[in-house]
């Protein structure tokens, strides 16, 4: 199975997904430096490749996510995040009763590190708009909102989500006060975080899903609820 892709939204794809690459793009991006390969190099890929790719990680995390929430029971969803949105997709097209909305960032930084830095982003809202309505029927229910306009929804949800980027490439902090105003006592939240033991005293429910030690993003992931 495959995402309908074009090469704008592959190489975002790429920058947002650095585990899709093969060893000898890892290693020309090791050789040459992420801003050499972001603004060269990612012109000179496969499409097909990493459209399946792409495809079969967002399938596992779909199911990853299935197996611990009743997703037919969410009516709300938001995800923190989201990028190109290839989970999303996924959810809304076996789903199509609930809704979801999406927050990320809406600039591609030439040069990348991350560690928490707000000024440093690898994403595009427009594509991640193509990308769902050339992959997904569903379109009244999808909704994405760039993070740095803080125009943000006002609505209640029943899940919260945030695969590596909350708490894993920014703060939890730069969310925890829209967090609460999104929550109740019966959300859902599941995110990725190097610290987990910091939220102990931020929900009081919390436990360990899953254990990301032997892959490139080395975390642990929560599901929580009842946000402090």
């Amino acid at each position: 199975m495959k995402f309908k892709v074009n090469n704008s939204i592959v190489r975002l794809i790429t920058f947002q997904r650095i585990e899709i690459l093969t060893l000898f793009q890892s290693k020309i991006r090791k050789l040459f430096g992420r801003l050499l390969f972001t603004i060269l190099f990612s012109r000179f890929l496969n499409n097909n490749y990493v459209s399946e790719k792409y495809y079969n990680i967002c399938n596992e995390e779909y199911k990853f996510l299935n197996k611990f929430v009743k997703l037919q029971n969410c009516k709300d969803i938001l995800s923190i995040g989201g990028g190109v949105g290839g989970l999303e997709t996924l959810i809304m097209k076996n789903f199509q009763n609930c809704s979801l909305d999406l927050i990320d960032r809406n600039f591609v930084s030439k040069k990348i590190q991350y560690s928490w830095n707000e000024k440093e982003a690898y994403n595009s809202i427009d594509l991640t708009k193509k990308f769902y309505f050339d992959n997904c029927k569903n379109n009244k229910k999808f909704k994405v909102f760039d993070f740095d306009k803080k125009n943000f929804p006002k609505k209640k949800y029943d899940l919260i989500f945030s695969f590596f980027s909350l708490d894993y490439h920014y703060s939890f902090n730069i969310y925890k006060n829209f967090l609460i105003k999104w929550s109740n006592e019966k959300t859902i939240f599941i995110f990725d975080t190097v610290r987990p033991d910091f939220f102990k005293n931020v929900f009081k429910k919390i436990k360990i899903i899953n254990n990301n030690v032997n892959t490139i993003h080395q975390s642990k992931r929560l599901i929580c609820e009842e946000i402090n």
